[in-house]
């Protein structure tokens, strides 16, 4: 399609943003509610047969089903999928960014928490996908768009690989080799984990800027993913305490000893660095780019998209605001400052007032004292009667038992037990073995111990099921132990850390499997 189409589909074409091997992606719009999205045409090759071309359409057609059946702030979102003259297209997100190959090249690396906060957000979308049974298969750099507010973006789930789907076959090799997983490299059966060993990668080039299996040719650097420990990271370059296990962990060979899920790498993140929204740089005025497959990403002006960066326009408006806000806060200092002096007034002339009342009441009763033997000296035997006020200090006196009221409230406070710091993990326990012994460990001590007893014959979905609740001190770390022991020395097991604030309630599902043998472990 060399000539510009005006249409494809019901969407009015407006310019071209790249061609790649994966086909051509458009810059188009919406004629019904006018929104700007970018169209995916495929372009399967000329050499191609018949029954290659039609695996190119199925796997087209594949990323579509795959990505639209996702729902997450952090994967571009597939609005329409139709077909056009026989050519199938896509109908995208359209996102103002630029990719992180096309950052990682101006900026050569990034401080520990931009990029932190960037893997975490991918790591978050990736848990969305592998809880759906969807795994990339394809994370780089490239696929990674970042807008001008540090959101992080997962985009082209081209290759990705659907459990219940038999397009993607055991043995096939899809991806970019130097974010390969060791798995993925030699066609073994691949699952969330290789994804999160392709993100290892691009967390130590974002953070060394460069990756950690350099060589001179693609057959060198596969051979250093399967057999070869990664590079060091290089010597003065600081990162936060902690940062160097969790890269250990991601870029382990076996998938047993990496992460069982995001779940878990994201909470070490957050024990590193918290987790925040870091700003990596404003992109209003530069380039927007968008991965065509190709493992290039071509440019568009700046110029070329007003319509949907109106930064340009609002820009000289918030100087112009901020006037009448300073303002507006004189005024309130200054009205501050006048109730503080009225109420200063009062509490000065209030008690001189109250002294001249008494002052006043206490002349007039002396001035009726002294007028009353005037008018009666004759009448002495009543000269007993007028002490008669004097018998009023005595109940001035009587209301002074206060004290015993403060010590009660003293006693009160010691007594009082301080609030225990406790949170609560509900477990169930689910198998499909018919005997075993079930033992929980909380930082290696033994909570909970159970035998698995299950007298219906396991077929299909039934389960063994068993629940339990236990209690860990909140807002610490906790290493989470679950083994099950068999006949002839079956043994498996699951670990996961946990960390709890006051008052909260988890629920985890685990989960003994029988082929992978091994214990999942889950946050429900």
């Amino acid at each position: 399609m060399s000539e510009l189409p005006s249409t494809i589909g019901r969407y009015e074409i407006l310019e071209i943003l790249g061609r790649g091997a994966m086909g051509v992606v458009y810059r188009a719009k919406d004629p019904l509610i006018g929104r700007i999205v970018a169209i995916k045409v495929i372009s399967p090759a000329k050499e191609l047969n018949e029954e290659q071309r039609k695996k190119y359409l199925e796997r087209f057609f594949q990323e579509a089903r795959a990505a639209g059946r996702l729902k997450h702030p952090g994967i571009v979102a597939v609005y329409d999928v139709g077909e056009e003259g026989g050519i199938p297209f896509m109908a995208l997100e359209f996102l103002e960014g630029i990719t992180l190959t096309d950052l990682i090249r101006s900026k050569g690396h990034m401080p520990a928490k931009e990029a932190v906060s960037i893997v975490r957000q991918v790591a978050d979308a990736l848990g969305c996908a592998h809880g759906q049974e969807v795994v990339h298969r394809d994370i780089k750099p490239d696929n990674i768009i970042v807008d001008s507010d540090g959101r992080a973006f997962v985009t082209d789930f081209g290759v990705a690989r659907l459990e219940e789907s038999e397009l993607t076959r055991q043995g096939e090799i899809l991806g970019t080799p130097h974010y390969m997983s060791p798995e993925q490299i030699t066609g073994k059966p691949v699952d969330g984990r290789s994804d999160l060993f392709s993100l290892g990668i691009v967390l130590y080039q974002l953070l060394t800027g460069k990756r950690p299996f350099q060589a001179d040719s693609v057959a060198s650097v596969i051979h250093r993913i399967v057999e070869t420990p990664p590079d060091p990271i290089p010597e003065g370059m600081r990162f936060p305490h902690g940062m160097r296990p969790i890269l250990e962990r991601m870029l382990v060979k076996d998938p047993e000893e990496r992460y069982s899920g995001s779940t878990d790498l994201i909470a070490d993140l957050d024990a590193v660095l918290p987790p925040t929204l870091a700003t990596v740089t404003t992109y209003a005025t530069q380039p927007i780019r968008i991965d065509t497959g190709t493992g290039t990403s071509p440019s568009i002006p700046p110029g070329s998209l007003d319509e949907t960066l109106p930064l340009k326009k609002d820009e000289p408006q918030p100087p112009r605001k901020e006037k009448p806000k300073k303002k507006k806060r004189r005024w309130l200092l200054w009205t501050l400052l006048v109730i503080l002096g009225l109420c200063l007034i009062c509490a000065v002339l209030g008690p001189e007032r109250e002294r001249r009342e008494q002052e006043k009441q206490a002349l007039e009763e002396a001035e009726a004292a002294a007028a009353v033997p005037l008018e009666t000296p004759e009448e002495t035997a009543e000269e007993p009667e007028d002490p008669a006020p004097e018998e009023v200090e005595p109940v001035k006196k009587t209301p002074k038992p206060p004290p015993p009221r403060k010590k009660t409230t003293q006693s009160q406070k010691k007594t009082a037990p301080p609030p225990k710091k406790t949170a609560e993990i509900n477990v169930l326990f689910l198998t499909r073995f018919n005997t075993g012994k079930l033992t929980a460990f909380v930082d290696d001590k033994p909570v909970w111990e159970a035998e698995i007893q299950h007298n219906v014959v396991l077929k299909g979905t039934d389960l063994a099921r068993m629940e339990k609740s236990l209690t860990v001190t909140a807002e610490e770390h906790h290493k989470l132990r679950f083994t099950v022991d068999g006949p002839n020395d079956f043994h498996i097991e699951g670990k996961r850390n946990v960390y709890l604030k006051l008052g909260e309630k988890w629920l985890l599902k685990v989960e003994a499997k029988r082929f992978p043998k091994r214990i999942k472990i889950e946050r429900m």
